[in-house]
């Protein structure tokens, strides 16, 4: 038997992820398989995370449409993010567009990048809007908007934030009076009790 030297065979080890696209709504919760993954529907869950990447991969996710976790008012549900990357990666959020947890908006276990010209916001009683434990770098452009109850944006020692946006909190607990609804353009590294804008 012979093999036509035209037609291409690839190898285990050669496979090249090809991405996914999700359209369309969901209400159960997506677990990664694929680089990059993007949203192009909605994908809407009740107690627990919209999206979950493990620490298998860097994760690049590109959303366009609506990533929401809910939890039923009055019932105190943990952990219920819009996004957990426990292998972090990269995160683009486009303009109109919607990522929304009960918790958090975004949580990563190890270094992300988010790019956010849309709407990142957290809704419970101390949510924050993004949370990078192990730093990264949030760029905030000039239609994005990132909001939570407690924190706006939190992030490790390696953290950066470029903000040409608004991030706000609707509880003000700092020195200073309110933070809600600062309008600048900022550059800087934030450790964990600096971590809300403005810089």
């Amino acid at each position: 038997m012979s093999l036509d030297p035209n037609i291409f065979f690839a190898l285990p080890w050669e496979r090249h992820d090809m991405g996914k696209t999700i359209t369309g709504t969901t209400k159960l919760g997506v677990t990664l398989t694929a680089n990059p993954t993007i949203i192009d529907g909605t994908i809407a869950t009740y107690a627990e995370p919209a999206i979950y990447g493990s620490a298998a991969k860097v994760w690049t996710i590109n959303n366009n449409g609506l990533i929401s976790a809910s939890s039923e008012q009055g019932v105190a549900i943990r952990n219920v993010y819009a996004i957990t990357l426990a292998g972090g990666g990269k995160i683009t959020n486009a303009a109109g567009a919607s990522i929304i947890g009960y918790d958090a908006g975004f949580v990563a276990e190890k270094s992300t990048t988010i790019i956010n010209a849309g709407t990142i916001a957290a809704t419970q009683g101390q949510s924050t809007g993004i949370a990078l434990s192990a730093g990264g770098a949030v760029t905030n452009s000039a239609a994005g908007v990132i909001a939570g109850v407690l924190v706006g944006v939190s992030g490790g020692s390696t953290f950066s934030l470029l903000n040409q946006g608004v991030i706000y909190t609707t509880i003000a607990r700092w020195p200073g009076g309110s933070r809600q609804r600062h309008h600048h353009q900022c550059q800087d590294r934030h450790p964990p009790a600096m971590a809300v804008s403005p810089c």
